[in-house]
């Protein structure tokens, strides 16, 4: 080999090393380009949780943004009443089969609130989001049932607290433990 041709070598060597590098600092510079993107979307997204307000039930710390009625999703479907009225046609259904049950013990209560449950197991093992759904709605109905039996009937449910709204009060109060003692 002359040394020409080995000159020429590193040469070519060197150009292709430079044309290597001008390509690297460019793909850097489109990364840092897209970092720099990345990092002011977090930002944003972060302020936008920070701003966030909650929902406008009283104590709920659930935030609003979910939904544009002001409420999150959770109190949404409760205030629109779809899914407390399928819980009480359920137990007009129920009562309407079987009487009132008032008087069952616990361990009987447990006992059918679980069979329910199984259903609802039931149902997702089946894949059937109807069953699913018809299955939660009696497990909330019985669930219901056993309170008004625990309580006597549905006239002496617990009241939310008329000052603080989250807490309950029991049995006629119209205030809870904690703030009838102020």
């Amino acid at each position: 080999m002359t040394i020409n041709r080995v000159v020429g070598d590193l040469k070519d060597a060197a150009v292709d090393a430079k044309a290597e590098n001008q390509k690297l600092r460019e793909d850097l510079g489109t990364a840092e380009g897209e970092v720099s993107t990345l990092q002011a979307e977090v930002s944003r997204l972060e302020d936008a949780l920070e701003a966030r307000d909650a929902c406008i039930m009283p104590c709920c710390p659930n935030p609003r943004w979910y939904t544009k009625s002001g409420h999150c999703y959770y109190h949404r479907y409760l205030m629109d009443g779809r899914i407390l009225q399928a819980i009480q046609d359920e137990r007009d259904r129920q009562d309407a089969k079987w009487g009132s049950q008032r008087d069952l013990a616990q361990e009987t209560w447990l006992t059918i609130l679980v069979e329910e449950v199984g259903e609802v197991a039931e149902s997702i093992l089946e894949g059937d989001p109807e069953g699913y759904a018809k299955e939660l709605i009696q497990v909330a109905a019985v669930a219901v049932a056993a309170l008004e039996g625990y309580y006597g009937g549905p006239e002496e449910m617990p009241l939310h607290c008329t000052e603080c709204r989250g807490a309950i009060a029991v049995m006629g109060a119209t205030k809870c433990p904690e703030c009838a003692h102020g």
